[in-house]
C-alpha cells in the first residue's frame, strides 16, 4: 500500500470528479496495478460518505445516498436549480432527471443511447405525464410509495405547455413553461459532468461517460427508492 499514492489520487477525485488513464498516468497505475491500494482507497472513500466507479480507464467518485457531507441537501439543490424554485418544483425536476435516467439506462443498465435529442426528451417527459395524469390510483401510489408523484403531476400541468411554430420548433420558452423545467433539469446534469449540451440551440444531450460509471452503481443501490423508475417504465411514451 502507497499512501502518498492513496492521498494523491483522493485529492485529484475532490477536486476534479474524475481520475484518468490519460490525464493522471502515474496514479492511475499505481491504483489500477495494486488491488490492495485500490481497496484502501475505496474504503477510505468509504468512510467520507463517497464511492468510487471505474468506467473506461477512469475513475469516477460520487457522493453516497443521504450523505450530509458531499450530498446536496433539499434547500442546496434548489438554489442550485433555481432560488425561487419551491418543493415541489425540486420533486417535479428530479423526477424529469429519473425519467431521463430511466429512458436512457433502464433498469440501470449501461445506457442504451449515447445522444438524444432536447425535442424527443421533452417529447417523451410529456408522454410521460399524460400517462400519470390518466392514472386513477395516482395519488394512493403517490401516498404508499412515498413519492410526490401526484404534487409533481399537478404542477406539470400548470406549466405552460410546449408549443412549436410551423418549422416544428418549440416556441414556448417562459420561465413558467415545460421547457425551462425540462431545461433546468438538463442543465443541472451538465453540471454535474454526467451529460453535455450541445448543436444549435442546445438541441443535442450527450450521455457522458460520467453518467455511465455512476448511474448504475447508484440506482441500483438499496439507500435507493428505485421503485419510481418501475413506475415511470410503465407510463410508456418511450424514445428507444
Amino acid at each position: 500500500m502507497n499512501i502518498n499514492t492513496i492521498g494523491e489520487a483522493l485529492r485529484i477525485l475532490l477536486e476534479s470528479g474524475e481520475l484518468s488513464l490519460k490525464k493522471h498516468q502515474e496514479v492511475y497505475k499505481a491504483i489500477s496495478s495494486d488491488w490492495n491500494t485500490y481497496n484502501q482507497l475505496n474504503e477510505l472513500a468509504n468512510t467520507m460518505g463517497l464511492y468510487i466507479v471505474h468506467y473506461c480507464e477512469s475513475y469516477y467518485i460520487s457522493a453516497m445516498p443521504k450523505c450530509k457531507a458531499f450530498a446536496y441537501s433539499n434547500e442546496e439543490l434548489r438554489h442550485e436549480l433555481n432560488g425561487q424554485f419551491n418543493n415541489i418544483d425540486l420533486y417535479l425536476v428530479l423526477l424529469i432527471i429519473a425519467i431521463f435516467i430511466t429512458e436512457v439506462s433502464p433498469d440501470g443498465s449501461e445506457p442504451k443511447v449515447s445522444l438524444m435529442t432536447f425535442n424527443d426528451f421533452i417529447n417523451c417527459v410529456d408522454r410521460k405525464f399524460n400517462y400519470f395524469s390518466s392514472m386513477q390510483d395516482l395519488e394512493k401510489v403517490s401516498i404508499e410509495n412515498s413519492y410526490n408523484l401526484y404534487d409533481c403531476v399537478n404542477r406539470w400541468n400548470e406549466l405552460l405547455p410546449v408549443s412549436r411554430n410551423q418549422n416544428d420548433e418549440i416556441s414556448e420558452k417562459g420561465k413558467n413553461s415545460r421547457y425551462q423545467m425540462c431545461m433546468t433539469a438538463i442543465r443541472f446534469m451538465e453540471r454535474q459532468k454526467l451529460v453535455r449540451l450541445s448543436g444549435i440551440d442546445e438541441k443535442n444531450i450527450y450521455v457522458q461517460d460520467r453518467f455511465k460509471a455512476i448511474v448504475s452503481n447508484t440506482y441500483n443501490s438499496s439507500y435507493v427508492q428505485n421503485q419510481i423508475f418501475d413506475i415511470i417504465q410503465s407510463a410508456g411514451g418511450d424514445i428507444i
